[in-house]
């Protein structure tokens, strides 16, 4: 059954057409707008929990998370479009996550004033920093960022396997970018035990 259902083709019900160029370069326009609005000036945005509606958190730090997601996008239109914009920004979220980077290359998670530290589940808040500083090395070939990437890669190789499939999931993407790129032993084997 499951087999099957890999191989299987679907007819679709609707198909969509795809957007010109100027209808996507007028969206990346808005959302650029946005993302500038809620810009810190750091290499960060927003003010992490308390941008969101009914949180009972009550944090004003920008997530790590939404920093990577928004430095994984300007990678993409850079890359696409050439934008020293979207290269700037980049580099400027990128240089943030670095030097927020701990020691034990985790990301802080900013659920309490002084952040959760030492913890596997840290995983969720790592993975995608790192995944953005991986991407940033491919794109900008500074060393520092494979640096952070490394450091976090190392974390997750290390930490005990968490009961959460979420931050499970993003940390074998984690490791499996890292063992893409740098054909990483350690990293090929902590993916495949999780």
């Amino acid at each position: 059954m499951l087999e099957s259902s890999r191989t299987q083709v679907y007819d679709c019900s609707h198909t969509f057409k795809s957007p010109t160029q100027p209808e996507i370069e007028r969206a990346f326009r808005v959302v650029h707008d946005d993302s500038e609005a809620a810009y810190n000036g750091d290499g960060s945005w927003g003010c992490g929990y308390a941008d969101w509606v009914g949180a009972d958190v009550d944090m004003d730090r920008p997530l790590y998370a939404d920093v990577a997601r928004r430095v994984l996008g300007y990678l993409s239109v850079h890359r696409i479009s050439g934008d020293e914009i979207c290269a700037d920004r980049a580099r400027q979220g990128l240089n943030y996550l670095v030097d927020e980077q701990q020691d034990d290359g985790t990301f802080l998670w900013w659920i309490r004033e002084d952040g959760v530290k030492g913890d596997p589940d840290l995983i969720h808040t790592t993975a995608i920093p790192a995944i953005s500083c991986l991407a940033g090395h491919e794109e900008f070939g500074d060393e520092k960022y494979m640096d952070a990437s490394r450091k976090a890669a190392m974390f997750s190789c290390n930490s005990s396997v968490v009961d959460n499939t979420d931050y499970t999931a993003l940390g074998v993407w984690q490791l499996a970018e890292m063992a893409q790129l740098t054909g990483d032993q350690l990293c090929i084997d902590a993916a495949i035990d999780r």
